[in-house]
């Protein structure tokens, strides 16, 4: 029989109660705990250092989502952060008399965001497929699974190799990314585009090249930054 004011219970569908330490946790946060009082938390820094996927989402019925399906829950968070990161770098590091530039970044960057969305769907309906067990979809499942790690492994990392070629040489032109950081953001673009093929590992140099350089654009500013006026029409 399950204790009500136990401390710790067994993981469902199981209820007894299990015997834990009740031995209080020495906590050490006195000073901020009293600076806490006197601080507008709408308008204080956050920083959530755990998530717990178990407790986060769960089904509509109850079920907790399994790791897969987490993942694929996860796909449209991402995408509106990398459009916030297109955003900033369009909005404050472009020219917009340079045209091919414009091209080449915004449609590296939406074919990369289509490539991630598709192959995201075509998963969700791979798995639900997995889960019915329906009798001859084996075929299905092969097809799904063929685009799906087409779309990961061929398309988007080479959509994000070229990405990267690209703003990388944009942020050194602008003074913003030091020359040795474009260099290596010119390694990993290549990498991105003719050895994923060869080395699965390499589509993860990607969201760590993302996070390098927004880690770049909070730190540091472009020292000509200036706002470019727009060719009038009919200029040549």
């Amino acid at each position: 029989k399950a204790d009500p004011v136990g401390f710790q219970a067994e993981l469902r569908p199981s209820t007894a109660s299990v015997v834990a330490n009740p031995a209080p946790f020495p906590w050490t946060d006195e000073a901020w705990m009293k600076s806490r009082a006197h601080r507008d938390p709408r308008r204080s820094p956050m920083a959530i250092y755990e998530v717990h996927a178990g407790s986060w989402r769960r089904h509509p019925d109850g079920r907790w989502y399994s790791w897969e399906e987490l993942a694929e829950s996860l796909v449209p968070y991402v995408a509106v952060t990398f459009i916030w990161f297109m955003g900033v770098i369009r909005l404050n590091y472009t020219d917009p008399r340079n045209e091919l530039f414009g091209t080449v970044f915004i449609a590296t960057g939406v074919l990369f965001l289509g490539a991630l969305l598709v192959a995201a769907a075509v998963s969700n309906s791979v798995i639900d497929l997995r889960q019915q067990q329906v009798a001859g979809q084996s075929g299905a499942l092969r097809l799904g699974g063929g685009i799906v790690y087409w779309l990961l492994f061929d398309v988007a990392p080479r959509m994000a190799g070229a990405f990267i070629l690209i703003t990388g040489n944009l942020l050194r032109r602008v003074g913003l990314m030091p020359t040795a950081m474009a260099s290596v953001s010119v390694v990993v673009g290549l990498a991105m585009i003719f050895v994923v093929r060869r080395i699965d590992w390499v589509v993860f140099l990607f969201p760590v090249w993302v996070a390098a350089v927004s880690i770049l654009l909070l730190v540091r500013q472009r020292p000509d930054l200036i706002d470019v006026p727009a060719s009038p029409a009919g200029a040549g």
